[in-house]
């Protein structure tokens, strides 16, 4: 994140202050993931190749998911070339893997594969890629008073921690629930008691029951 503690990493080039790069990185664990810090030997810490390092912007964009081509054929994005995410989540395998399954699943069902069926296959994906990428922008930025309520809770309460795990395998839900003032505290509601509700139920009872699990 722009101005955040890896900031200075946009400018520091490891093939010219390689010295420098491991400082800040060393640096970086120490007030970060003291735990990481203390297993490290700063006298073999490095980068093993030359060809390990690299500089990346993420600009992250939502396109048309479909075309026609001059031949008539229609054309399906999938992946990066349908919407771009940040890697922080490590999610855009998952959200392409999706994708793909969507797609694929359209195609059994059978024709014509017009610009009807492209639509309707742009707008299943989109119902699943579309919240998992604002889940991930919203990470981007620092997270709302009603946001940071569960993370403080989950430091209490097993059930609420739980929540952020289901979170990566279930990134659309959990960004419907934590998009949601109202929604969010319903969760953490029904999960910091001393007999919470089970993880999955308080996520159907927050999105309805036809959200399903």
């Amino acid at each position: 994140m722009r101005g955040g503690p890896f900031a200075p990493l946009a400018t520091l080039r490891y093939d010219a202050t390689a010295r420098e790069v491991e400082a800040f990185l060393r640096q970086v664990l120490l007030e970060h993931a003291p735990a990481v810090h203390a297993r490290v030997d700063p006298a073999r810490f490095a980068i093993a190749r030359p060809l390990d390092t690299g500089h990346v912007a993420i600009t992250p964009a939502a396109r048309r998911a479909y075309m026609t081509l001059p031949n008539g054929r229609p054309l399906v994005a999938l992946g990066d070339a349908h919407v771009v995410m940040d890697p922080l989540t490590g999610q855009g395998a998952n959200k392409a893997s999706h994708a793909a399954w969507t797609l694929g699943e359209a195609i059994l069902d059978g024709g014509p594969y017009d610009d009807a069926f492209c639509q309707s296959v742009e707008q299943r994906m989109c119902e699943h890629a579309l919240p998992v990428s604002d889940a991930c922008n919203a990470r981007l930025q620092p997270p709302p008073v009603h946001v940071q309520q569960p993370f403080g809770a989950a430091a209490r309460r097993q059930a609420i921690a739980d929540v952020y795990g289901y979170g990566f395998n279930h990134p659309d839900r959990y960004w419907k629930i934590l998009s949601d003032e109202n929604r969010t505290t319903m969760l953490i509601r029904l999960l910091d008691q001393d007999r919470p509700a089970p993880v999955v139920d308080a996520i159907r009872a927050c999105l309805g029951q036809s959200e399903g699990t």
